[in-house]
């Protein structure tokens, strides 16, 4: 038979799909709070945060719950279902995929260096630390301050990060370490602005609680005794249950101190409320001879310190997720979801590559409108580069220029690519049906800035109408109103709008209404060229040359409507080139709207008023 939840093959006379892990048997669906999905066993902490992780997976992912398997099989609501990691498995990372590409790539790194890894853990448990130290090491190494984060976080002089690590231990022979397996969660190696190096060691936590175990061996009293760390005798206090794993996360920087750096730290972080994790902490410290290499640090000051910084979205968003439990006693308090629930993995496979040297060359420029449109040509390359290569930042940087230009491609997708005749329409539709993702124009658009719609939907809602009838009066096509905003509209958080957001701050607050229209405009370059070339059979094609992207898609519309009619059904098919960006798509004219769009009929026809 199959499975009543994933439709696999289950086996004869099983119980349980061992595909998903819900009983074979139809079964309802539990709400995010039904305490069937709780831990009888947890504590008042732990309860409430994996609560939170929930109301998280069902409000903001829109993702079922997973089962344990032991002695007896339950649902767990902080568990993901493996049907939904297997089709989308960013989904414990905030189901941003520049944080998976890092998970991906360290993963294997971990494991061909026998590292502790459990993979299960860290892809399905949402209340873990686990996901939580991989987050924020991938985050970090994509912050192009992160020499300043680490010096205010953490207190000390890092002038360059050199590399930052989750799940680390030094390359050296285990005798030369502790002899065993303890490594840091997440590891920054840095360089001083004198020249010194430094280490931190993380040990992160978030509800789980210390080993208990009591781990003594003769190596553990040699580097206690040895390295200078620690007051004499430590390891008969250290030794205890409570302190064992942290004494062993600073014995490993100790003895990372003496081989591969000039000085090291053992940082803690841990939820502020968690008494236990604090009291170990000072425990340890109390025993340390230099109790300034210890740093603890609560989760709440993390999240604090990034919030000034170019990795302030991020900020925001692990909040939401792991810190702000407000949703629990706010009942009526809901998320929108946050990404595709109806795609194939494959169609979310992008790659980031990084911060574009486009940020370098628009800041020596004068002209104002280069800061909205530096990220323009990326984004139209991108989705004619059939590896799906995105040379643009993941979220929204917290510079205010930069943030301007991340911004504003957006605006093109929808207003000259998907050709929607209103954006707000196109994209509360798009919502609602799940996000699909067939389209690359909308896989990108959800890979790029999916987690930060709610943000621009309001905008586009409550702001400018501009969308809907400047473009139709330049184009000189009907005028459109914008629809009433449908009930319902996104109450913004923190979380869904981060920093430099369009929905704050004004009917128009990053100017990007006013800086759009550039493809309307009259080329400044002479009138582009239209090379016509008919096909025995099927659709004709021409094509579209343009020296300039001002008036590129006026030039479209003007110079398509003089196309010879054709006697049958096909329609033109107009491939657009832009000298300086190179392939922009191929166009068609729709009947129903009068516009040029690229892309899937369907995806245009949803912001058609």
């Amino acid at each position: 038979m199959d499975c009543a939840r994933c439709k696999a093959t289950v086996e004869s006379g099983s119980r349980f799909c061992g595909f998903c892990g819900a009983p074979a048997a139809v079964e309802a669906r539990l709400n995010w709070d039904d305490p069937k999905l709780a831990v009888a066993s947890d504590p008042p902490l732990r309860r409430t945060y994996r609560l939170l992780q929930s109301w998280y997976r069902e409000h903001v992912l829109g993702a079922d719950y997973g089962y344990t398997h032991g002695k007896t099989t339950r649902p767990v609501g902080s568990l993901l279902a493996p049907d939904a990691v297997a089709s989308d498995r960013a989904l414990n990372f905030f189901d941003d995929r520049s944080i998976l590409d890092y998970v991906d790539h360290r993963v294997p790194e971990v494991q061909a260096a026998s590292g502790t890894l459990e993979e299960h853990r860290l892809r399905h448990n949402m209340l873990s630390s686990m996901p939580m130290a991989f987050s924020f090491v991938a985050a970090l190494r994509q912050a192009e301050d992160r020499a300043r984060i680490v010096s205010q976080l953490f207190g000390v002089d890092c002038a360059e990060v050199i590399e930052v690590f989750a799940e680390w231990t030094p390359n050296r022979p285990s005798a030369e370490l502790l002899n065993d397996r303890t490594a840091f969660d997440a590891t920054i190696l840095y360089r001083s602005s004198t020249g010194t190096t430094g280490l931190i060691g993380i040990e992160t936590k978030y509800t789980e609680p210390l080993s208990q175990r009591k781990y003594l061996k003769d190596r553990y009293v040699q580097v206690t005794n040895d390295c200078g760390w620690f007051r004499p005798s430590a390891e008969t206090a250290l030794v205890a249950s409570k302190t064992n794993q942290l004494w062993r996360n600073a014995m490993l920087a100790a003895v990372s101190e003496r081989l591969i750096v000039d000085e090291a730290r053992l940082a803690i972080i841990g939820l502020d409320q968690d008494a236990s994790l604090w009291k170990s902490a000072d425990a340890l410290t109390a025993q340390m001879a230099k109790p300034e290499r210890i740093l603890s640090r609560t989760w709440e000051s993390v999240v604090e310190s990034l919030s000034s910084s170019s990795i302030a979205s991020f900020a925001a968003l692990f909040n939401e997720r792991y810190l702000d439990t407000s949703p629990l006693y706010r009942r009526q308090v809901s998320s929108r979801l946050r990404r595709s629930t109806a795609a194939a993995e494959e169609q979310r496979r992008w790659r980031f590559v990084g911060p574009t040297e486009c940020w370098a060359s628009s800041s020596e420029r004068d002209e104002v409108v280069d800061r909205w449109a530096v990220l323009i040509p990326a984004v139209w390359q991108a989705l004619s580069d059939p590896a799906r290569t995105l040379a643009i930042p993941a979220a929204p940087p917290n510079d205010f220029d930069r943030t301007l230009g991340w911004w504003s491609p957006l605006i093109d997708l929808m207003v000259y690519s998907l050709a929607w005749q209103s954006p707000a329409q196109g994209l509360t539709r798009w919502m609602g049906t799940g996000r699909p993702l067939a389209d690359a124009r909308l896989s990108l658009i959800e890979a790029v800035w999916g987690r930060h719609l709610d943000a621009v939907s309001h905008f586009l809602w409550l702001g400018h109408e501009e969308y809907e009838s400047q473009a139709a009066s330049l184009l000189g096509l009907a005028h459109q109103q914008r629809p009433d905003p449908p009930p319902g509209l996104p109450q913004l958080t923190e979380a869904s709008t981060s920093v430099r957001n369009p929905a704050t701050g004004g009917s128009d607050p990053l100017h990007l209404t006013m800086h759009c229209w550039a493809p309307l405009e009259r080329s400044v370059a002479g009138p582009a060229a239209m090379i016509l070339g008919a096909l025995s059979s099927g659709p004709n094609r021409a094509v579209l040359h343009c020296p300039d992207y001002h008036g590129w898609y006026r030039e479209l519309h003007e110079q398509g409507a003089e196309l010879p009619a054709r006697g049958d059904t096909h329609g033109w098919r107009v491939d657009v080139m832009v000298d300086g960006i190179g392939y922009l798509g191929t166009y068609r004219r729709s009947l129903a709207t009068g516009r040029w769009f690229a892309g899937d009929y369907e995806a245009h026809l949803l912001g058609a008023v």
